[in-house]
């Protein structure tokens, strides 16, 4: 079973909200939001859905929690982005 992607509509959408090229956080909020990652505790159970995935074994209710882990982590890493490009724009004093 392949692994599991969001639709792309949904990453286009949080693309045009956040706007993660745009450098328009304060510092404060920008090193707060850099900060935001999953536990390792939600790494581990992202890791054994992924593996039940791959193997086949997946329930549909383990497939819906990793769909939203996908989203979640979709989301997250835009937000980190736009915090990258707002703490470098703020380093390079332009």
């Amino acid at each position: 079973m392949p692994a599991i992607a969001p639709p792309a509509i949904d990453v286009q959408i949080l693309e045009e909200v956040i706007s993660p090229d745009q450098p328009t956080l304060t510092a404060p909020v920008a090193r707060a939001v850099a900060g935001l990652a999953f536990s390792k505790t939600q790494i581990t159970e992202i890791q054994r859905l992924l593996d039940k995935n791959n193997a086949g074994t997946i329930s549909n209710r383990e497939r819906d929690k990793l769909e939203s882990y996908t989203r979640v982590g979709n989301f997250l890493n835009l937000l980190r982005a736009k915090a990258r490009v707002t703490l470098s724009h703020q380093k390079s004093g332009s």
